[in-house]
């Protein structure tokens, strides 16, 4: 399964989002910028979400969470000053960037 965001922007503004099996996300942003609230990425056990080489994966504040992986292959990037964007999954595999930019905070092992 996927979700091709090739040229869109998925917006998760202080909500949350499960991932209910593995999935790859091919292309495009995935935003979680909470206010008053996070936003949540939320990956079960024994799932897998693979960021493609072409995704960027950014916000704050924000939090991706689970029992299962996260796989980066693209950019991670905490951009909103002042703000967390916090990357806790059970297993975290970072091929990809991970950056800060603007006075953005970030929380990844």
């Amino acid at each position: 399964g996927g979700l091709d965001l090739t040229g869109g922007t998925l917006r998760i503004p202080g909500g949350r989002l499960d991932i209910l099996d593995t999935q790859t996300i091919e292309g495009g942003t995935v935003e979680l910028l909470g206010s008053a609230s996070w936003s949540y990425l939320a990956i079960p056990a024994q799932k897998t979400l693979t960021l493609s080489a072409s995704t960027l994966l950014r916000g704050g504040p924000g939090w991706v969470q689970g029992e299962g992986t996260l796989r980066n292959l693209g950019v991670i990037r905490a951009d909103v000053a002042g703000a967390t964007l916090r990357i806790r999954p059970a297993v975290f595999l970072n091929e990809g960037t991970i950056v800060t930019a603007n006075g953005g905070i970030l929380d990844a092992p």
